[in-house]
Formats: C-alpha cells, sequence, structure tokens
C-alpha cells in the first residue's frame, strides 16, 4: 500500500487512503488461502499462546471440523486452558462456544481471547458459521413460496450445521455466547435442542421486538393499523399466520412504528425491492464494485476501528481480515438477512412472538423457562433496540414464575438483563473487560 506505512507508529487512522493500485492488488488478491493468512496474522499479534504459546497450561489451535457428507465444515479457533479449576468439584468439561454476528466471523472476538484463556479449565471454541468467513459456502436454501416455510428453511441452514458441528465435536453441554444475528440463531438453538445449553449469553441480538412485519397476526392494534394505513409499510406486509399458543401482545411499547416507518422510507427504492425479493446480499453490492470495493470498505473500517488501534499495522490486519472476510468464496450464508429479517432490521418472526405459553411447556424438561440461565447484554450507546431485549427477560421470568417447579423461590430470575457502559453494538469488542466481568459473574467461574 504505497499510502500506507505499516509500521507501529501511531497515525491519524481515519488519515489512511489506497491507491488505485493498491485496491486493484486487494480485489486481485481475493482468496481464501489470504483469508487464512491476515486471519492467522490477526490472532498472532495479539495473542500470547499463539501459534506457540509462553504459557504451557494454554494452547490455541484453528480447526476445521467435516459436518456432513458433502464435506462441508465448520471452521474454529480452539483455546484450552488446562489449569486445574478448584471450584469444579465435579471436574465438568467448561465449553463455551462464541457465535459472531452477521457479516462478522471468529476474528472479531480477537479482543477476548486472552482474558477468556485465563479461566482455569475453559475449553473455548469460537466458530465461523456455515456461510460466513473459513466454513465451507455450500447454496443458501431457495426462497420457499409461504414465508413461515422460508423461515423454517432459512433459519435450519445454521442450526443443523451447528448441531451436526456440536456432535462431530462430542460437545454434550455448554455455555452458547452469540451476537446479534447469531444471537437471534443462538435463542432459536436453545429453543430447539435446550438439552445441550447449560447458560446463554446473548449479546445485543437481532430480530427481538414485535413488529408490522411479522407474521402473527394478533401484531397490530387499531392506533398502530391506521397510522400505518396507507404508507409503505401497509403495501409490503407479509401473508400474517396465526400463532395461538404464544404469549399474547399485550404490551406495544417496543414497537415503534413511527421510527421503523422512517427508517423503511430512508432506504432506497432498488434496494428495499431487492432486499424484499432476496435478489442480492449487501455484499453482492460490494463485490461489484470490483477494483473500488476496497476503498469503499476502507471507509467502513476506519469509521469501525479507528478508535481501537493506535498504529497502522494492526488496524490494517483487521481491516483486511474483514474485508477478505466478506468477499471471498460465493455468497452463501449471508442470504440469510433479508430472509429472516425485514428492510428495517426487524425479524419477520420475532423472538417475543416465539415465547410459549406456560401451559404450553412441560416443566419436567429442561428449557429456558424452567432451568436454563439466560443474559441478555447490550451497550449503552446500542443502536439496537434495548427495551425489547429488557421486555422479552421479563416475559421470560413472567412464564417462569408461572411454572410450578420443585425448589423454585418466588424470588427466582431466570433471565437477566444487563448493559454495559462505553459500548456500542458490539459490546464484546467496544469494552472487553466489562463484557468478561459480567460473563464471569453470570457464569459462576
Amino acid at each position: 500500500m504505497s499510502s500506507v506505512a505499516t509500521n507501529n507508529t501511531p497515525v491519524q487512522i481515519h488519515n489512511i487512503e489506497f491507491s488505485y493500485a493498491d485496491a486493484f492488488k486487494y480485489w486481485w488478491n481475493s482468496s481464501f488461502r489470504t483469508l487464512r493468512k491476515y486471519e492467522k496474522d490477526l490472532l498472532e499479534s495479539n495473542l500470547s499462546f499463539y501459534p506457540i504459546s509462553d504459557d504451557k497450561k494454554i494452547t490455541g489451535k484453528l480447526i476445521d471440523t467435516k459436518i456432513d457428507d458433502h464435506d462441508n465444515y465448520i471452521h474454529e479457533f480452539y483455546i484450552e486452558n488446562n489449569e486445574k479449576d478448584l471450584k469444579n468439584l465435579k471436574n465438568e468439561d467448561k465449553h463455551v462456544i462464541f457465535i459472531h454476528g452477521y457479516g462478522a466471523s471468529l476474528g472479531f472476538y480477537f479482543k477476548n481471547f486472552q482474558d477468556f484463556s485465563k479461566i482455569p479449565g475453559i475449553k473455548l471454541h469460537a466458530i465461523d458459521l456455515l456461510g460466513f468467513g473459513l466454513s465451507s459456502r455450500p447454496r443458501f436454501p431457495r426462497k420457499q413460496k409461504e414465508k413461515i416455510d422460508d423461515i423454517d428453511r432459512s433459519q435450519d441452514y445454521f442450526l443443523s450445521s451447528f448441531e451436526s458441528w456440536r456432535k462431530a465435536k462430542k460437545i454434550d453441554n455448554f455455555v452458547l455466547v452469540a451476537h446479534s444475528l447469531g444471537g437471534y440463531l443462538g435463542f432459536l438453538y436453545s429453543l430447539k435442542y435446550p438439552e445441550h445449553i447449560d447458560k446463554l449469553v446473548l449479546i445485543s441480538p437481532v430480530g427481538v421486538e414485535r413488529n408490522y412485519y411479522s407474521i402473527r397476526e394478533n401484531l397490530a392494534n387499531n392506533e398502530i393499523n391506521n397510522h400505518l394505513k396507507n404508507t409503505i409499510l401497509d403495501k409490503l406486509a407479509p401473508r400474517k399466520v396465526k400463532m395461538e399458543d404464544v404469549v399474547p401482545n399485550d404490551n406495544q411499547v417496543e414497537f415503534d412504528h413511527e421510527l421503523q416507518t422512517n427508517r423503511l422510507l430512508s432506504i432506497p427504492t432498488w434496494l428495499r425491492i431487492s432486499w424484499e425479493r432476496s435478489l442480492v446480499s449487501p455484499f453482492d453490492i460490494l463485490r461489484a464494485m470490483g477494483p473500488l470495493s476496497p476503498h469503499f470498505a476502507l471507509k467502513w473500517s476506519r469509521r469501525r476501528f479507528s478508535q481501537t488501534f493506535n498504529n497502522t499495522k494492526d488496524f490494517i490486519t483487521m481491516h483486511n481480515y474483514v474485508y477478505y472476510s466478506l468477499l471471498v468464496g460465493k455468497p452463501s450464508g449471508e442470504y440469510s438477512v433479508a430472509r429472516l429479517l425485514a428492510p428495517v432490521a426487524v425479524a419477520y418472526y420475532p423472538l417475543l412472538d416465539r415465547i410459549p405459553k406456560a401451559s404450553k411447556i412441560d416443566k419436567n424438561k429442561k428449557s429456558l423457562f424452567t432451568n436454563i440461565p439466560s443474559l441478555w447484554l447490550y451497550g449503552d450507546e446500542d443502536w439496537m433496540n434495548k427495551d425489547a431485549g429488557n421486555l422479552i427477560v421479563n416475559e421470560i421470568n413472567k412464564v417462569h414464575s408461572q411454572l410450578d417447579l420443585e425448589g423454585k423461590s418466588s424470588s427466582d430470575h431466570l433471565s437477566q438483563f444487563k448493559i454495559i457502559s462505553k459500548a456500542g453494538h458490539h459490546v464484546y469488542f467496544d469494552n472487553p473487560a466489562d463484557f468478561k466481568d459480567a460473563f464471569l459473574e453470570f457464569s459462576g467461574w
């Protein structure tokens, strides 16, 4: 990069620019091999135990685990601390799984690996979801005619592959930590496979709040209908279906219809239509820019990471990792965003609409509503809907309180809500110290 110094001297990162020749080289060299290089560079430059550890108790390695007969695999960074945990009297495995959000990959957690590696007995798996990062890129399922069927197939693309990976790794129980879209999927996994979840940590999950796009029929009251009538939202709403067995929507506080309308109207018509019809992903647009794509990607990296790094070398390493993780390989998992979320980043099937009534829960089986603790984390500067996060925590605890469980106290709170200071949507990245403290307090480790 002729216009970028790659030394360790603090600089004004927002002044970094690529020449057109550099941008062309970036674009031309896009490959999985290049991405693997920058993933290793990112980890090696920030961790004392990778690739060679200076502590015999702690090791870290990159692993590709085959998950089916089509040679698809899940990529992970595995960290193990062999120090005996004196508090772990039962000598149980302490598996923790990190799942990233949309447009991200396992390297986004690089600021957390060093501190978490110090937890005695921990076995940390940071994975790339199928269709992202360095995991396989199988074709994303074809769009289904009925919206509910399309949602089911889209989410199962991730849930089934994750479950296959868990089986291949022979992990029986674990603490699941998941961010944004990963948090949405993590919640769904805990509903489908609760027997494997010890505790659930959701970091600013997308898709919590109820909204006009929801497939649930009894969602809108008269005030909201009148507000939306004859607006663009009224024309775009998908077919509704009845969901009789979920907690009724008695509280509309989390449905900010004015905000959602304004967000939608701010989206260019061509982009909204493409989103609605699942014609392209956001990264298809970046790919279509060809040799110009590095310029636009760099602008995003400067906005996102300018306060994180104080030298060009580390900043460029992170930027390279992000750029190639978005562009390498054929489009795959990235198409999920338009199939699960509406153009205003709300879910077609919100998490609040998936909470069952207490009468539908088997109190003798493990579940989020009987005995799986969950922690919902948001940043104080988070753009995600914190009110919806607080509401779903209250709804989970409300259902839990209605169950006649043996040994349960009337003051039990199965689910917790917490705001991390000095953090935005990427809580774990913006304030890794407080994120770790919140995890340790919640996990009891």
